[in-house]
């Protein structure tokens, strides 16, 4: 899937002001029938274990967290401020202590980047080896 969506604050969108990936959107909308590695999508409370990860830096320089790591000490998140091409926004990791000592305001994409751990190329790459490969 190509191209992407500007999200309004209703639905999908919790307020980070980021596109959300045609990949992501999908995923994300249908969790609650299967998924066990991304963080459950309630009924009653949709996408508030996604609010839960919103981080003013992340977002503020393009990387839409989606996820934590086994033990939820990594937030995961997809670099949508590389590009409208899905095939070329990757998955990193970034260990959320390292966080807490960078400045929100000032701290620039270059200076994040170096705590950055990648992950997958892609989302789908990500789908594929969690949900296709090891099916």
């Amino acid at each position: 899937m190509t191209g992407t969506a500007r999200l309004g604050r209703t639905g999908f969108a919790y307020g980070c002001g980021l596109t959300f990936p045609e990949w992501y959107k999908a995923f994300i909308s249908t969790y609650h029938h299967y998924f066990d590695d991304i963080p459950e999508q309630d009924t009653n409370e949709p996408l508030k274990n996604i609010r839960d990860m919103y981080n003013p830096l992340l977002c503020r320089i393009g990387y839409l967290p989606f996820t934590w790591d086994a033990e939820y000490g990594c937030i995961w998140c997809i670099d949508v401020g590389s590009g409208p091409d899905e095939d070329q926004q990757a998955i990193y990791e970034i260990d959320h202590d390292i966080l807490f000592g960078l400045d929100e305001v000032h701290t620039d994409r270059k200076q994040l980047q170096e705590h950055l751990v990648l992950l997958y190329p892609s989302f789908k790459a990500y789908f594929d080896h969690h949900f296709v490969e090891k099916g």
